[in-house]
């Protein structure tokens, strides 16, 4: 009799089960930081796409409803650090330019302050609008609530034409303390939070509306206009508009206050001007904060300051119109778009105080305070950057184009300590150069390139460097953007 045959055993062993394990693993280590590189650099060419698809949508928004319409990069909460220079962005939003306001009457005021009260060796001006709470026929007013509504860096004409003047402050709550978009929030005397504030009052301890301006106009003939209020260190002592840059620069925890903006200036420094009045309007001045006894304030005729004063009630001081035009701001329906995971904007060396650095990553307008980039496209196609300072910061020279520097997050790096253009470059070459810096550019990196003619845009890659001129790769990418090579 013969015996039966056992059934085939199916499946593995344990032992046959752990090696396949173990040469899996073996591939899969061997194989990981080539997918890691494929994923960042997917990462980032995705990230360029999504960056050129956004200004191109805007660009077509623009054309299609007649009107400017643009992109903010916001900064980045975890790479983003301004203290050591550390800017980079992974997000953006759709703007919109919201409708002219108007609302109320305004008195327009030089405010003047003369040697002996301010302790300087020359008579300080600075223009101002009131909220008037009447008409010119004592008939009560509109409110003009600017309060948390009118933003630094709009701009105000005063009766329906002539000079379009810069508002500049007054600002307590600043951007680093919770108000980015440097709204106005803080009155003649003080109050900037709780109850509405609008216009002149009648009554005793009034709490009323003024906004400082800034003219437009090179007063003192030295070559700058409004150097106080451009965003730019003109006179290199490290100090950025002080007293119209959002900071607490006196460190007495008010930003942007009365006594920030006039006082402590040295004299005849190219930071500082007189803002002259340029319009018939300025028919009145108020000399050393003079007011009455209930806190109203008291004028003098600008043609003459050495009369006595009449209240800014006083029906021979006239009311104005007014029309401010706004900043441009997130839309009310606006989607934000982030960048994949991997993949920043960096803008980094954009804020450096030293004006002969050239900035070595991207190269668009930034606010030094946020950090946040804003670029306006208008109907016709062109790109306009938005700032509290107006457009005052320009590009670099030479490069007509603006630049949008994507890369892997592992790729930025802060700047050196004590940064000067004498050692630049100050970030990252790639490892073939061998500078003396403890990293290199290694990983994949896209650049954006915007004309601000046409708002055309195109994505390129960033091949060349040159050690000695930090320009090789804006070169390379205007030549793409000119001719598709």
């Amino acid at each position: 009799m013969i015996a039966p045959r056992m059934p085939r055993r199916s499946g593995v062993t344990l032992t046959e089960l752990l090696v396949v394990i173990s040469i899996i693993l073996i591939l899969s280590a061997a194989a990981l930081p080539t997918a890691y590189v494929t994923f960042a650099e997917r990462a980032v060419s995705e990230g360029a796409s999504m960056v050129q698809a956004n200004i191109s949508m805007t660009r077509d928004r623009a054309a299609g409803t007649g009107q400017a319409q643009g992109v903010r990069f916001l900064p980045d909460p975890d790479l983003t650090d301004l203290s050591t220079g550390v800017v980079v962005s992974n997000r953006m939003v759709t703007l919109t330019t919201p409708p002219n306001y108007s609302e109320g009457l305004v008195v327009p005021v030089v405010e003047v302050f003369t040697p002996a009260f301010t302790g300087l060796p020359f008579e300080i001006r600075r223009l101002s609008v009131y909220g008037a709470k009447t008409d010119n026929d004592g008939v009560p007013s509109s409110p003009t609530a600017w309060h948390f509504n009118i933003r630094q860096g709009e701009t105000l004409r005063i009766g329906g034409g002539g000079n379009q003047f810069t508002i500049a402050g007054p600002i307590t709550v600043g951007p680093q303390s919770g108000n980015p978009e440097r709204f106005i929030n803080r009155t003649v005397n003080g109050q900037f939070s709780g109850a509405q504030v609008q216009a002149l009052p009648i009554s005793t301890d009034p709490t009323y509306e003024i906004l400082y301006l800034v003219n437009g106009r090179d007063d003192s003939g030295n070559g700058y206009v409004d150097p106080h209020f451009d965003g730019i260190d003109n006179n290199g002592d490290t100090v950025t508009d002080p007293g119209y840059n959002g900071l607490d620069d006196n460190g007495n925890s008010l930003v942007d206050e009365p006594a920030e903006l006039l006082l402590g200036l040295p004299a005849f420094s190219p930071e500082y001007e007189t803002d002259d009045p340029i319009l018939r309007a300025f028919e009145w001045a108020r000399v050393n904060g003079e007011q009455d006894g209930t806190g109203i304030p008291l004028l003098r005729p600008l043609a003459n300051l050495g009369v006595l004063p009449v209240s800014i009630l006083d029906p021979s001081v006239r009311r104005y119109r007014y029309v401010v035009s706004r900043r441009p701001s997130a839309a009310t329906d606006s989607r934000e778009y982030t960048l994949p995971g991997g993949a920043v904007i960096d803008f980094t060396t954009l804020g450096l105080l030293d004006p002969n650095i050239i900035p070595e990553r991207s190269r668009v307008p930034i606010d030094p305070v946020t950090g946040i980039v804003d670029l306006m496209i208008y109907p016709n196609g062109q790109v306009v950057p938005s700032t509290p300072f107006g457009l005052r910061q320009s590009m670099t020279t030479g490069f007509p184009f603006y630049f949008l520097w994507i890369a892997a997050r592992e790729d930025v790096h802060a700047p050196p300590a004590g940064a000067t253009a004498a050692n630049q470059p100050l970030l990252p070459m790639p490892r073939e150069y061998n500078l003396p810096r403890p990293e290199f550019l290694e990983g994949y990196r896209r650049m954006v390139t915007i004309s601000p003619n046409s708002g055309h845009s195109s994505v390129s890659e960033i091949a060349v460097f040159n050690p000695l001129n930090v320009n090789a790769p804006y070169e390379e990418a205007a030549l793409h953007q000119q001719t598709g090579r």
